[in-house]
């Protein structure tokens, strides 16, 4: 949680917020407004995020193995 909060803008730390974004509004319904406010991140930042994943999806498979991870572990 601390890193997700953070203001670390490394891709390490904006990869975690963007697949626990994607998860939340993606797969479990949450409101992007809602997210951002959790990860202390304004809403356009993390619309902005989300929409660029499903483009590195199709050029990195391997990070689907990633959101399928994501999923399994967070919870709110």
């Amino acid at each position: 949680p601390t890193l997700l909060r953070g203001a670390d803008r490394s891709w390490a730390a904006s990869r975690q917020r963007t697949l626990v974004a994607y998860v939340l509004v993606r797969r479990m319904g949450y409101g992007v407004a809602e997210v951002a406010a959790q990860l202390g991140r304004d809403v356009t930042t993390v619309s902005v995020l989300l929409s660029r994943l499903p483009v590195r999806l199709q050029r990195d498979p391997s990070l689907q193995k990633w959101v399928d991870q994501v999923a399994k572990t967070v919870q709110i």
